[in-house]
């Protein structure tokens, strides 16, 4: 149950991207949130030794 709401809550910003700015905004989205998650780890990393 828990798991569908996650996807729905997951799914709603990628949507309201995709109906703003077409797919090319969504294509942004995602190598926005890589550069990201790629940035966070790489601090992380550097901070706890991982």
């Amino acid at each position: 149950m828990f798991s569908y709401v996650g996807a729905a809550m997951a799914g709603v910003p990628v949507i309201m991207v995709k109906n703003s700015w077409a797919w090319s905004g969504v294509y942004i989205y995602a190598v926005i949130a890589i550069l990201l998650t790629t940035l966070s780890l790489a601090l992380l990393s550097r901070l706890h030794r991982l």
